[in-house]
């Protein structure tokens, strides 16, 4: 089975290793942009080094502890302590009353009061620092843009931090970005542009950093995505439904069950369905999208994810893809083996759920069943006076196989009974057996038939047997010449019989009978093949005849 994907992935961001390292599950996790630069992908709940599409900078990976935090960024951690607030910046604590806060993936600001100065502390993934006493007053609020932050005061005034530079203005204030050594702010329903001349106002409209185009900005504009290029806002292209960005020539909409592709006019060049759980953004590198911990940058195309069987008497298929795929969680490559539980004897459809970047896809393989190749022979010795088995005979059968698959053993069902055989069995029959049917039976209890066995029936034989005086000084002894075993013997007259004692010797066995006088007869119980008989040795005048 195949399917086929409308999208590749020119590379792939793959921190499963380094997240696996410091204990964290890379699927319980989500991985974001951080709009502060729109390049940083960032880790939730991990301490790790900055990672971009280009690779990954210098640093420790951990699990990231905020406990009570109110936010936490880098190496800024802001937490409440008692009545105010525990300020940990540079791996230096500072303890304010009060404090003005706003975080962002990647990224956090805090104007920290202490003693009538407010001192900003910042993390992104570019920079961090403190800047002590920054401004004489109680922080009110603060905000997080593209490459800049603000904090807002009491007294109505705002200090812009970019890059670790302040820059003071005389209103209020909310980041919007950073854009060619300007700052793009939003006060009162109105966009400003800020430098150390002062600032000046744009267009009237609110507004959120979603992108570059050209020397442009893109901004989300309530439910509208528009070009910013000086004083005047475009509307390019509607936007309500879903989160829009863009970089170069490139736009990306994310929503939600679709990630659409447009041109910098609008233009849609591709949609391409995808899982809620996928975030997509437009960045300088191209379109990135981001599902659980695993990121990577894609484009429209046709790849195709396939599932075939392999028969090589196991249950297993092969999963070979063109795009990243995961199965169980992990990562399948170009090619795996996957193997799966059960029975490999009968034809089964293996399914297989892979997710990738943008969704899941469940595919099925139907699974040829395995049947070994048996042959053999079967020879039932029976008896009209039975065995010691308790039987009629021995069944002996002999099967000649390769090397079975795994799990498998092979059962010979004989008089009703299942048995298990490997190269040679033998059992015990209590009536005539004319076929041996053979199953070979895998460890989830299938079964098929490999071999059916004719049964060659032979009569077992009856013993060689005869006798021999021989004269000794204390009365004559008779030898009993056989071969078989004599387990017990009864020397007779017409007076009635009296039990002696068989003694092996050489071919034969001795008996010495009671009072030193030959008896009339004798009768031995007789064992052979398992086969047991009584025979009756009459004695005549004729010393040393013999029978048999």
């Amino acid at each position: 089975m195949e399917a086929r994907l409308d999208y590749r992935v020119r590379a792939l961001i793959d921190a499963s290793s380094s997240l696996k390292g410091v204990g964290v599950d890379p699927w319980s996790i989500r991985a974001l942009l951080s709009p502060y630069d729109y390049e940083s992908i960032v880790y939730e709940g991990v301490k790790h080094p900055r990672v971009t599409v280009w690779g990954v900078g210098g640093g420790e990976w951990g699990r990231l502890n905020t406990g009570s935090a109110v936010a936490a960024a880098g190496g800024l951690l802001v937490a409440r302590a008692g009545r105010g607030f525990r300020v940990e910046a540079g791996g230096v604590k500072h303890y304010a009353s009060k404090v003005a806060v706003a975080s962002a993936p990647g990224a956090a600001v805090v104007a920290f009061y202490v003693n009538r100065y407010s001192s900003i502390a910042y993390s992104t993934p570019l920079a961090s620092g403190v800047i002590e006493e920054a401004y004489r007053g109680e922080p009110a609020a603060c905000s997080i843009g593209y490459r800049l932050a603000t904090c807002v005061f009491r007294d109505g005034r705002s200090l812009l931090v970019a890059e670790g530079r302040l820059l003071e203005v005389g209103v209020p204030v909310e980041a919007v970005a950073l854009h060619e050594g300007k700052a793009i702010v939003e006060s009162g329903g109105w966009l400003l542009e800020v430098d150390g001349n002062g600032f000046k106002p744009l267009v009237k409209a609110r507004g959120v950093f979603a992108g570059l185009t050209g020397c442009s900005l893109l901004l989300n504009t309530g439910g509208r995505l528009s070009v910013l290029d000086g004083a005047s806002l475009t509307p390019l292209m509607d936007a309500v439904d879903g989160s829009a960005s863009g970089h170069g020539d490139v736009i990306v909409v994310d929503k939600g069950v679709a990630l659409e592709i447009h041109e910098s006019t609008g233009v849609l060049k591709a949609s391409i369905p995808k899982t809620p759980e996928a975030r997509c953004w437009a960045t300088p590198a191209g379109v990135l999208c981001c599902r659980r911990a695993f990121c990577g940058l894609v484009e429209p195309g046709v790849e195709a994810v396939r599932l075939e069987p392999v028969v090589n008497g196991v249950r297993a298929v092969r999963l070979e893809s063109t795009v990243p795929v995961w199965v169980n969680g992990e990562p399948v490559g170009e090619s795996r083996i996957i193997r799966v539980d059960g029975g490999v004897l009968k034809p089964a459809v293996i399914r297989v759920e892979a997710r990738h970047l943008l969704g899941d896809i469940v595919l099925e393989a139907v699974a040829p069943g395995v049947k070994p190749s048996v042959t053999g022979e079967a020879v039932a010795w029976v008896s009209e006076t039975g065995h010691s088995c308790g039987g009629i005979g021995v069944l002996e059968v002999r099967v000649e196989h390769g090397e079975l698959p795994p799990g498998v053993s092979l059962y010979a069902t004989v008089d009703g009974r299942r048995l298990r055989v490997d190269r040679v069995l033998e059992a015990c029959i209590q009536r005539p057996v004319h076929e041996v049917v053979v199953e070979a039976v895998d460890d989830s209890g299938g079964s098929v038939e490999v071999a059916r066995i004719p049964v060659e029936t032979v009569e077992a034989r009856t013993p060689r047997l005869g006798y021999r005086v021989i004269e000794e000084g204390e009365g004559p002894l008779v030898l009993i010449e056989t071969d078989a075993v004599v387990e017990r013997a009864l020397a007779c007259n017409r007076n009635g019989c009296t039990p002696v004692k068989p003694v092996k010797h050489g071919d034969g066995y001795v008996v010495k009978p009671p009072g030193g006088r030959l008896p009339e007869y004798i009768i031995v119980k007789l064992s052979w093949m398992g086969f047991k008989r009584l025979e009756k040795i009459s004695l005549d005048e004729e010393q040393g005849r013999r029978r048999g």
